[in-house]
């Protein structure tokens, strides 16, 4: 199962946006810890929930990546829909907490700290600020580190409800189902606002400067 959101990046925006799925990822306001929310994956056979923060050209997406075993195998018939429902809750259901924002906001910055310890990540970065100076393709999914002290839970609850309310959304299921259930599924348990789904990855409008 996979449901991602995608919008225009947003320079002001992007490192909010880039945490915010590994809050969501943490806790809900079901299971408030990660062991927890561990232990349901678990009792759906070992499920995993993965989550990432990509960019496409001009697009900022957040993927939630909802995996599980074929329920005809372990004779479990209700096995997806528990699977898409712990995923509605995972989406519909956040818990912003302070203490797991600042263990993510934490990773984070490990992550740009570890690109400038590898040679071949730190040099494409540089030419990548380099070629794309004053230009938002320069940027990176998950932000700017000198963003992170920042970002407050009240900036994720913001980020989270523009998320939910206007950007694009794809959905993909994909196993042994039948398109019968899953339309029942979304419409019971992800029924979106409508909302413009045009996106372009590219800008048409203004030429790439070098």
């Amino acid at each position: 199962l996979r449901v991602t959101f995608r919008r225009l990046l947003d320079e002001d925006q992007v490192t909010t946006r880039g945490l915010l799925p590994y809050v969501m990822q943490a806790v809900n306001k079901r299971f408030k810890t990660r062991n927890q929310f561990y232990a349901r994956l678990e009792e759906l056979y070992g499920a995993t929930l993965d989550v990432v923060a990509t960019r496409t050209g001009l697009t900022h997406n957040i993927v939630f990546d909802m995996h599980v075993v074929d329920q005809n195998i372990v004779n479990e018939q209700t096995l997806l829909q528990e699977a898409i429902e712990l995923l509605h809750i995972v989406l519909f259901e956040p818990y912003f907490d302070t203490t797991i924002l600042e263990e993510e906001k934490r990773k984070v910055k490990e992550h740009f700290l570890a690109i400038h310890s590898d040679k071949l990540r730190y040099s494409f970065k540089q030419l990548k600020d380099a070629i794309f100076r004053n230009q938002i393709y320069r940027l990176d999914a998950l932000g700017k580190v000198e963003d992170l002290p920042n970002i407050t839970v009240e900036h994720l609850k913001q980020a989270y409800f523009d998320m939910i309310q206007n950007d694009r959304i794809d959905i993909s299921i994909v196993g042994n189902i039948g398109i019968d259930s899953v339309e029942k599924w979304l419409q019971k348990y992800w029924l979106f606002s409508k909302r413009d789904s045009s996106l372009s990855v590219i800008d048409k409008t203004k030429p790439i400067v070098y």
